[in-house]
């Protein structure tokens, strides 16, 4: 992601979200990296697993909101930006 190789990056995150289901982190840094392709559906998507599988991530939460926000979904957005619990599902 520092390199700004957004596309290596989403592919190395995708592949640790398949060898350990249970990382928030990889799927929320794999939402980032959607975020930055243009990616919002598959953006939010990742977004919202980062959430289910952590409902305090805050990069999770964050991503959500921009995914949401860029699909001209504003309500669900501010929904996603304010407390982890009110994130729609």
């Amino acid at each position: 992601m520092a390199l700004n190789r957004f596309e290596d990056a989403a592919a190395e995150f995708r592949r640790a979200t398949e060898l350990d289901p249970a990382a928030e982190k990889a799927f929320a840094n794999l939402a980032g990296a959607l975020l930055l392709l243009g990616r919002t559906e598959e953006a939010e998507e990742s977004a919202r697993r980062a959430v289910a599988l952590d409902p305090a991530h805050f990069l999770g939460h964050y991503v959500l909101g921009r995914a949401l926000a860029a699909e001209g979904k504003n309500g669900e957005e501010a929904a996603a930006l304010s407390t982890p619990a009110s994130v729609p599902h």
